[in-house]
């Protein structure tokens, strides 16, 4: 086989079904789909195992490992295929999915990477204030995501994995990508909405709303790695200012309907109006988390 799609999952029993069901009915048949289990403590394991389906090679962490590092296990499962797919346990493919990124692949053979478009839950949809749906939309050509993304093998071969000491439980995907443009400054990497997947709903919890914020550690070492000019970092900064918009809601919380306004989020329940305090609530636990991840980071940030 020249295809093997790589998923990892961690707990995330509720979406895994409905995801792999996806990726086995593509109109293209000839693939592998390594799943890596990251320690999952839900009915995971149980839901492959029903699946039967030969195509699947199923591995599973003894304890989670991390985001990084369980791709790079995936990684290490192949055997020798050409392409390799990336999507994420709460996603679903087109059925085209694989079909789509080939073509670009066998049309030109300096294509190396094939980066495709994500969308929340349907075209147009517009997310509840409490839905975890900051899905790259405007700027997604940039984002090189790996809910949505292929690469030919060598490009594994030569920028050696994902980053497992800097960018374990986030903004891998971008790290590796920046490394694998600069290992490759003249092959193409080619984004194409040809290439869909459908990011399945995720609503917050209270406590994983503000955990998600700490992920600003992985912004600010990717700020000090390749500088804030970067143009696939670039989308979170405005000078020296880290998510303008959350500085902006701290100094002035009523900006809050601006930012519902913007964003088209609907509020339309209680839970909704719970996450318009939160969200303020969140502004000021940002701005302490810059400031302290960017003197632990050596960083100088706003």
């Amino acid at each position: 086989m020249k295809v093997a799609v790589c998923l990892i999952t961690h707990n995330a029993g509720h979406f895994l079904r409905k995801c792999i069901i996806s990726v086995l009915n593509q109109t293209y048949k000839e693939f592998r789909l390594v799943i890596v289990d990251d320690g999952s403590m839900d009915n995971t394991q149980h839901i492959i195992q029903d699946f039967g389906d030969k195509r699947i090679h199923y591995k599973r962490n003894s304890r989670q490992l991390g985001i990084a590092a369980s791709r790079n296990e995936c990684i290490e499962q192949l055997k020798d295929e050409e392409y390799i797919y990336f999507t994420d346990a709460d996603c679903c493919v087109e059925p085209d999915w694989i079909e789509n990124g080939l073509a670009f692949f066998e049309k030109d053979r300096n294509v190396i990477c094939v980066n495709g478009k994500t969308i929340y839950v349907c075209e147009g949809y517009r997310p509840h204030l409490f839905e975890k749906s900051h899905i790259q939309t405007d700027n997604w050509s940039e984002a090189y995501q790996t809910c949505n993304i292929a690469y030919k093998r060598i490009v594994f071969q030569k920028v050696r994995g994902f980053d497992e000491r800097n960018f374990n439980y986030f903004l891998e995907d971008t790290d590796f990508a920046i490394r694998a443009k600069t290992e490759f400054p003249n092959m193409k990497f080619v984004s194409t909405d040809k290439v869909k997947v459908i990011h399945q709903k995720v609503e917050f919890t209270v406590s994983g709303f503000f955990s998600d914020t700490r992920k600003v550690l992985y912004i600010i070492r990717l700020l000090k790695t390749y500088g804030k000019n970067n143009d696939m970092i670039r989308f979170a900064f405005s000078g020296n200012i880290l998510n303008k918009n959350y500085l902006l809601l701290s100094l002035f919380p009523p900006g809050i309907i601006y930012y519902i306004v913007k964003t088209k989020k609907r509020v339309s329940c209680l839970r909704d109006l719970l996450f318009v305090f939160l969200y303020v609530v969140k502004s000021y636990y940002y701005r302490v988390l810059v400031w302290k991840y960017g003197i632990k980071e050596r960083v100088l940030i706003l």
